[in-house]
């Protein structure tokens, strides 16, 4: 029995031994096969880009594009079927700037995810009060003074709208023109403007508020403006004003069909009434002026005069829209009519479009100008570098990368959310129309000190080139944002008492990211309490220059600043005019000032050639070796 169980025992040891060898568990063996190893991943992502094309070549190129704009197959033959590729180009030939922007356009065009996203179905332009009427934003504040509402009107509105449901908002400079100069650039001008209106149609200097569904007028309605307080508390009216009460309705202040707002005539409506302007006011009734009448433009930096003021007089508002702007396009053409590429001549007529699109977009990879700030050198002909064809796509389909060279994206300091509140930094001040200025309401939580409160957190300003790029430069290399101070975009107006310069006093519109005087205590962000003169920009000019001079002046330009900034010269003397000194397209402004006893030089730079009475006017030379 004990052998017959040995034996049994061996035959399934034998049995499971063989069966393990045919499973492969066998000891190890030498075998001809070569040995299998992990390869790391940085290996195989190099043997994979060997055999893709190089991204800078059109077959490359072409089919990274249709791959992230999910076209299959992702094949420069289905680049060719689409035609989006120039006929000229070969699969493996390395593209230019121009032929890129060809490839892209045209893929706009053909591919719909790229199309619904970046051509416009429709744009509109409107002017800010007509903005404000309508409820968009709160940038021209009815109870600005009347200089203000001049100058704000050199801005416009511009709304961009896409089939996939986006709209790009932008705030564009476009000045009016009258006698072809700029007609809202300083308190002078904006009088002789109104001067010239005064004479042409002396009969309509009166109020007329213009005529609108969401206006609704109020005849001889009384309210009292002063009480009396008797000895037991209570209250009698004092002062008692009439006059027509205009109320404005914005669908932000809809209320429910079961609720309605009586007012004084005793019709009913479905909003709640903002009170848009009454002629009862009579905010001048305590200054005693010898000169003032209402309709004294001497004044209109001071107070709101209706009858020579845009928004309360129709007749003055629709001769401004009758005026020419300076600017004819919006759209890209832009670009060649404003003369901001150096080098357009040498673009091909079948490229040009295409280019001037990218600009447009924000997509194009443009060259510094030697000689000047305000103009960029194309160069289609340059061909890419690996590293621009990556930006270029990646510009392509992420908009937050784009950089179009004259407008400047940044956080608003005011902003308020379809519903009407109003967001400051990290605060809500509460809904638009209660904090908003009423026009006479000196005591309201925001004035035209404050700034514009725009309705997109994110606010993109269309300016000349220099500013745009001023703000650019700024954001990158200020030290107190270095530092965590958050940029926030205030567009406001000095007025009153104006923003005190080394030299002199401002007054009039202007931006700053560091909050003005009435908004660094709101945001609850970390802020500064900085001088006007280190971050005040104008639609024309800048305080502290950040853009650095262009490269054919810079030699020069460091020796004349030198020689002028050093006290021992006695070239400048402070309280009288300085010297101008233009550099390519831009003008830079030196002048002495007194400090308590000690003499301080300082400039600011213009992007337009300023009128300074007195001062002496220098042109430099760039350095001959840049072409």
């Amino acid at each position: 029995m004990k052998n017959t169980f040995k034996k049994l025992t061996v035959l399934l040891f034998s049995v499971a031994l063989i069966f393990m060898t045919a499973c492969g568990n066998s000891p190890a063996q030498r075998t001809s096969q070569p040995k299998s190893t992990a390869q790391p991943k940085q290996t195989v992502l190099a043997k994979l880009a060997q055999t893709a094309p190089a991204i800078t070549t059109a077959k490359g190129f072409t089919e990274a594009l249709l791959s992230r704009a999910r076209i299959e197959p992702a094949t420069f033959e289905q680049a060719k079927t689409l035609g989006i590729v120039p006929k000229e180009v070969e699969p493996d030939s390395v593209l230019t700037r121009a032929q890129a922007s060809y490839i892209m356009w045209n893929a706009m065009k053909k591919i719909d995810y790229l199309k619904v996203k970046n051509i416009p179905v429709s744009t509109a332009v409107y002017d800010l009060w007509e903005s404000y009427l309508s409820g968009k934003d709160v940038v021209l504040n009815p109870g600005y003074c009347t200089m203000a509402a001049y100058q704000f009107f050199d801005f416009l509105r511009y709304e961009i709208y896409y089939a996939n449901g986006e709209k790009d908002i932008k705030f564009v400079y476009n000045p009016i023109l009258l006698n072809g100069k700029c007609a809202m650039d300083n308190y002078d001008t904006v009088r002789q403007l109104i001067q010239t209106f005064k004479k042409k149609y002396p009969q309509k200097l009166k109020i007329a508020i213009p005529e609108r569904p969401n206006i609704k007028v109020v005849k001889n309605a009384k309210r009292v403006l002063r009480y009396k307080i008797n000895k037991d508390g209570s209250k009698v009216p004092y002062e008692v004003a009439q006059g027509d009460l205009y109320y404005i309705l914005f669908e932000r202040n809809k209320v429910p069909n079961y609720y309605c707002y009586i007012l004084e005539n005793g019709e009913k409506i479905q909003y709640k009434p903002v009170v848009l302007f009454y002629t009862g006011y009579k905010p001048q009734r305590d200054l005693k002026l010898k000169d003032y009448t209402d309709t004294n433009d001497k004044y209109i930096l001071n107070f709101i005069m209706p009858k020579i003021d845009l928004r309360y007089n129709k007749y003055i508002y629709d001769w401004l829209k009758s005026l020419p702007r300076r600017y004819k396009y919006y759209d890209y053409r832009r670009f060649e009519a404003q003369g901001y590429i150096e080098d357009i001549k040498s673009i091909p007529q079948l490229y040009k479009e295409p280019v001037l699109r990218m600009f447009d977009l924000g997509i194009y990879i443009w060259d510094k100008s030697p000689f000047y700030y305000q103009k960029v050198r194309a160069k289609p002909g340059k061909t890419l570098t690996e590293q621009e064809a990556n930006e270029l796509l990646n510009r392509l389909f992420d908009k937050s990368k784009r950089d179009v060279f004259d407008e400047f994206s940044n956080r608003a300091a005011l902003y308020m959310t379809p519903a009407g509140d109003v967001i400051c930094g990290l605060n809500n001040l509460g809904k638009v129309d209660n904090i908003r200025m009423d026009p006479w309401d000196f005591q309201s939580v925001l004035s035209e000190l404050d700034g514009a409160i725009f309705d997109t957190q994110t606010v993109t300003l269309r300016l000349l080139p220099g500013i745009a790029n001023e703000f650019k430069c700024r954001v990158k290399e200020d030290p107190f944002i270095k530092d965590g101070v958050v940029p926030l975009l205030s567009m406001a107006f000095a007025s009153r008492l104006g923003l005190r310069l080394n030299d002199s006093y401002f007054f009039g519109l202007y931006f700053t990211l560091f909050g003005t005087p009435g908004i660094q205590g709101k945001t609850g962000l970390p802020s500064i309490s900085c001088l006007p003169c280190d971050y005040l920009v104008t639609p024309k000019s800048v305080e502290s220059q950040y853009y650095p001079c262009p490269e054919a002046f810079k030699d020069v330009a460091r020796k004349t600043h030198r020689y002028y900034r050093i006290e021992n010269t006695k070239a400048l003397v402070p309280g009288k005019p300085g010297v101008v000194i233009q550099i390519g397209d831009s003008y830079d402004y030196i002048y002495a000032y007194k400090w308590v006893d000690e003499i301080l030089f300082d400039y600011r730079t213009y992007y337009e050639k300023p009128e300074i009475p007195g001062a002496k006017f220098i042109v430099l030379k760039p350095d001959p070796k840049y072409k």
